[in-house]
């Protein structure tokens, strides 16, 4: 599974950061079989978080027809006032409740991901290292066995 993580100026570092080490985690345990990157719309960069002064370097460009899995964080810092944002800007936002990590719990919806793509194995395995489990899901014992060293 390969996830991209795309990154523009004044992304929100948790939402990013957070499922970044989820899913890079997964690759460990699943022998490679997830992986996830950095990206921008314009290609390698350093790219400034929305928290000055942490940047984060974006290793390759986005590009969704190779990616399993898209993730789009939110912003933080100093974003325009409502009524600087044009209307075509307002037609191609993503709608807000994508963008709010609080809200939509991106570490969550990672292992979900992982779930799904590679199997509920892998997914449980990297949830006892962050201590980030599940409230109260059961999880059958099917698809391939992690390899993390304990």
């Amino acid at each position: 599974m390969r996830a991209q993580s795309v990154l523009f100026d004044g992304f929100d570092p948790l939402d990013v950061i957070a499922p970044y080490q989820v899913l890079h985690a997964a690759g460990m345990a699943a022998d490679g079989a997830v992986t996830v990157e950095l990206v921008t719309a314009e290609g390698a960069r350093e790219v400034p978080g929305g928290t000055s002064p942490l940047t984060l370097r974006a290793t390759g460009m986005l590009d969704p027809a190779r990616a399993e899995v898209v993730i789009l964080p939110g912003a933080t810092g100093d974003l325009p006032a409502e009524e600087e944002i044009s209307e075509e800007e307002r037609r191609r936002a993503v709608p807000a409740i994508l963008a709010r990590a609080l809200e939509t719990d991106l570490p969550a919806l990672a292992r979900e991901a992982l779930e799904r793509e590679i199997g509920p194995r892998i997914a449980h395995a990297i949830e006892t290292p962050f201590a980030h489990g599940r409230r109260g899901v059961v999880w059958p014992a099917r698809g391939p066995a992690p390899t993390l060293a304990r």
